[in-house]
């Protein structure tokens, strides 16, 4: 293989996915990982630079959401700063309450883009993803320049309600292949 694929990852999730795979009894890519893979560990508030971008992981909460509190693998969402300093944070997989750590590290930025978890019409407060009302409060707290809805599911409304719904907070729906300028 001449070149290998950049994984960015964080140590809990490419434990768990090896144990997987081998409990699995499938091939196991992980296991000649460098083999395929320029594996990189990112971790929680520890800044990286890819190309010209500083990123930023910081935890979501959402597998200790889903499991009631319980400690699980980290789930990140990243902050991207650009060379002329604008910012877009990507938080999928996110509680309806994020942990107060991330809260308060976001308020303290000023936000070009978020690109936020909406997978829900309504759910639970221990569910590892927001609804519609979380993102709007969200949206809210942070006030990012533009808004955009992102991993929604089949149990959200329509599209078109969805829309319009989202339309009312100036929240944008996302979609594949969609280009942003910010």
């Amino acid at each position: 293989m001449d070149k290998k694929t950049a994984l960015y990852i964080p140590a809990s999730a490419l434990k768990s996915i090896s144990k997987k795979l081998l409990s699995e009894k499938k091939e196991n890519l992980f296991l000649s990982k460098e083999r395929y893979y320029d594996i990189n560990i990112v971790r929680d508030g520890k800044t990286f630079v890819l190309s010209k971008l500083q990123i930023t992981p910081i935890e979501t909460g959402h597998l200790s959401a889903k499991s009631g509190g319980k400690a699980g693998d980290e789930s990140l969402a990243y902050v991207i700063k650009d060379k002329e300093g604008k910012v877009c944070v990507y938080l999928l997989d996110a509680p309806v309450n994020l942990p107060e750590k991330t809260l308060s590290f976001l308020k303290k930025i000023k936000i070009d883009c978020l690109i936020g978890d909406c997978t829900y019409k309504k759910t639970s407060e221990t569910s590892g993803h927001m609804d519609i009302e979380a993102l709007i409060r969200l949206k809210k707290k942070l006030q990012p320049t533009l808004t955009i809805a992102s991993h929604i599911s089949h149990m959200n409304l329509s599209y078109e309600e969805l829309e319009a719904k989202l339309n009312e907070h100036s929240i944008e729906i996302g979609y594949d292949g969609m280009k942003l300028e910010i």
